[in-house]
């Protein structure tokens, strides 16, 4: 992944891939990463670790956002977890909160897992919406 000192010119001359994505990290913020699509869509995002596991968190699109928004979500964003939070859960809650609130009934999944109890496994859960 490359690293780039982002500016608008820079930001202005990067040429989308041949095929998948590819994603450009800031050199002056660290965890800001520019994410380009093979279609040209680019995307904002700030990656970080939290109890041990890689995260991401989507800021919004390129060039809807402007680089310096960009960093300053991304500061705020690394401040938040620094301070113990995960803003990508945060915004996953937020989102079913609203959609309870809302009324907008739920996605029907079709997924089938174990529980994991004291003793193994203790039962099969299927979700029913």
């Amino acid at each position: 992944m490359p690293v780039l000192k982002m500016t608008k010119k820079v930001l202005d001359l990067i040429e989308p891939p041949v095929k998948g994505r590819e994603e450009y990290r800031d050199a002056e913020v660290s965890g800001l990463v520019l994410r380009v699509t093979a279609s040209n869509a680019m995307s904002w995002t700030f990656q970080y670790r939290y109890e041990g596991r890689n995260q991401r968190f989507t800021i919004g699109k390129f060039p809807g956002i402007k680089l310096g928004v960009a960093r300053k979500r991304a500061v705020t964003i690394a401040g938040l977890v620094a301070g113990g939070a995960n803003p990508a859960e945060d915004k996953k809650l937020a989102r079913v909160s609203r959609k309870q609130i809302s009324g907008e009934p739920p996605r029907r999944r079709r997924l089938k897992f174990f529980q994991v109890g004291p003793n193994g496994i203790d039962n099969l859960i299927v979700p029913f919406d």
